[in-house]
């Protein structure tokens, strides 16, 4: 008798939506995903509407992974939620200084207003959207900044050791182990989200708040989740500095709950915090980019690496039996079960050694399957990063563009013959193995 995993990349095209089911030879399940969008908004709905692979109409989703805030990795979770409750909704943490700056700086090209407001307020999306009982647990995960910024070399230091003791996730969505420093998440409440009239900590979700040092078990622990959070603080990007030990904006010099206060009345001059889509101010990006830049100055100062990075995988203290992978009713064995998940997180070599690091040799020598993130694009990945991940096999989420995958990373695969699979908007990807 054995543990059974089972999982799918689904025929988004470029975005992501990896639905998981794990089955105990207890009996027990834990149903857990990663992102859930597309670039095709029909396209991810159409899925989800129907009977796809790993989740029942009804079922709960034990853990809802999302990586980052662009449309084509959470438009879907509104259809998504409508099927589905989700016990807890793992994000990564970021800044509210970060997030304004997400959703104003890139124009049409920019998020949709949903997920702007989903950002600034889940419990305010949730509710607007006649949803406000389908997320029991909101968890944020922080990491440490990533790599220095510099080209400059330095002194390798002591990598922090991911903790030991997980967080235990159980089916009565109570979880185990949260250290208790972690259990206080007030500065979460002021640094990540606005009020707009819903706050989060009145709205009955409930909220935690945990480093990328502590890893989440599934199962009793048989299984661990462990993340990785290069995403800077705005006190790092120098947006603000302090001041007989108060905060203020770095251009317009205001305290920073002021600057907030003023985004946030600009935020609800523009009707983004409302549910009617018709009420929304047309210049609304606009407006809420040019509020950005009078407290903090130009967007090019504060650019950021968000993508919260996922490592999946049977802890490694026991024996997994025969890893397949199956495509187009091929199954292929493949030499490990982790599983790493990377959004669209700009790799640069840093990065990428930062988080290997990060998760440690042994872990990263037990990945079988590794993300190449941003559906292959060539700003996310360097010549060579191929070498580095192998023997670890390739997933890519992308329906052939000029872009995605790049002429650039598919030659970096093929230089070193590695397997790579694709989940097209033709075709998944599903794999299933024991441990």
């Amino acid at each position: 008798m054995f543990n059974i995993l089972s999982g799918c990349f689904h025929a988004v095209g470029n975005g992501t939506f990896f639905t998981s089911k794990i089955r105990g030879i207890d009996g027990r399940e834990f149903n857990w995903g990663y992102d859930c969008g597309s670039t095709s908004e029909s396209t991810i709905n159409k899925i989800i509407d129907s009977s796809y692979l790993e989740f029942n109409d009804g079922d709960s989703i034990d853990m809802m992974v999302i990586s980052h805030f662009d449309d084509d990795h959470v438009n879907g979770l509104l259809t998504l939620l409508k099927k589905h409750t989700i016990k807890r909704l793992v994000l990564p943490y970021s800044d509210w200084t970060q997030t304004v700056r997400e959703i104003s700086v890139n124009g049409s090209h920019g998020v949709s207003a949903s997920v702007a407001l989903f950002q600034l307020n889940p419990a305010l999306w949730l509710y607007n959207n006649e949803l406000s009982d389908r997320v029991e647990k909101i968890i944020l995960v922080q990491g440490n900044g990533g790599p220095e910024d510099s080209d400059e070399p330095k002194t390798p230091k002591p990598f922090p050791k991911i903790l030991d003791e997980p967080l235990i996730l159980r089916g009565d969505s109570e979880d185990l182990n949260l250290p208790e420093q972690e259990r206080s998440i007030n500065d979460a409440f002021d640094n990540v989200f606005f009020d707009l009239g819903r706050p989060i900590n009145s709205s009955g979700i409930k909220l935690s708040k945990i480093t990328h040092m502590q890893p989440i078990g599934a199962l009793s622990g048989v299984f661990e989740f462990i993340f990785y959070n290069a995403e800077k603080t705005f006190k790092k990007l120098n947006l603000v500095y302090e001041k007989n030990g108060e905060l203020y904006a770095s251009k317009s010099h205001v305290k920073l709950a002021d600057a907030k206060n003023d985004i946030q009345q600009t935020i609800e001059s523009i009707n983004l915090h409302q549910s009617v889509k018709s009420s929304l101010d047309a210049k609304w990006r606009e407006t809420l980019k040019t509020c950005y830049q009078k407290h903090f100055g130009s967007t090019s100062k504060a650019k950021n690496n968000i993508s919260l990075c996922m490592y999946a995988s049977p802890k490694m203290t026991l024996h997994t039996h025969y890893p397949i992978f199956t495509l187009y009713h091929q199954s292929y064995e493949i030499h490990s079960a982790g599983l790493i998940f990377t959004g669209d997180i700009n790799l640069t070599t840093p990065v990428l050694d930062d988080f290997k690091s990060h998760l440690g040799a042994d872990r990263w020598m037990n990945c079988g399957l590794f993300q190449i993130p941003h559906h292959g694009s060539a700003d996310c990945w360097e010549k060579g990063h191929t070498k580095k991940i192998k023997p670890a096999y390739f997933i890519q989420c992308a329906t052939p563009t000029l872009k995605h995958p790049s002429q650039f990373v598919l030659d970096d695969l093929n230089d070193e013959k590695s397997v790579v699979y694709n989940a097209s908007r033709q075709n998944p990807v599903h794999f299933l193995y024991g441990f």
